[in-house]
Formats: structure tokens, C-alpha cells, sequence
């Protein structure tokens, strides 16, 4: 994990002794279109909300705690 205040991002993730990563693209992949599309609003921005997702794709590490609100067009 690194970062600063409330920007943390996941750099390091692992199941089992292994990189999870890859386990968390095949859910992108697999079930997330489903995942979202069966939440209401407030819950897509959630944890694996869309945005933290996106984020993830950009960046390639993932956005935790309260990162994903923080960065928006500089609104919260």
C-alpha cells in the first residue's frame, strides 16, 4: 500500500501467497457489468464501484478508503 492522508492505493494484493490482480480483472471481465448493473447509485461508487474500477484500469493499483471520493474533478 502507499500514499499519503486519504490517498492509499492498493500496490500489493494477494490470495493465498499469490497476485490477486489477476483474479480481480477475470471479476471485472466476468461479473462486473452484472455487479454494477444490480446496484443502486450510492453503491456503485462503493468499493468495487465503477469509479474505483476506472481508476484501477489508469493507474493499475487499486484506490481504497475514501481515495476514489477524492478524486473527481476536485469534488468530493
Amino acid at each position: 500500500m502507499s500514499g499519503a492522508n486519504h490517498f492509499l492505493w492498493l500496490s500489493r494484493f494477494t490470495y493465498e501467497g499469490y497476485d490477486a490482480f489477476p483474479l480481480l480483472d477475470r471479476w471485472i471481465a466476468e461479473k462486473g457489468s452484472a455487479y454494477w448493473a444490480s446496484r443502486d447509485d450510492k453503491a456503485r461508487w462503493g468499493t468495487l464501484g465503477r469509479k474505483i474500477i476506472d481508476l484501477y484500469r489508469i493507474h493499475v493499483v487499486l484506490a481504497i478508503g475514501d481515495t476514489a471520493h477524492w478524486i473527481a474533478n476536485g469534488k468530493r
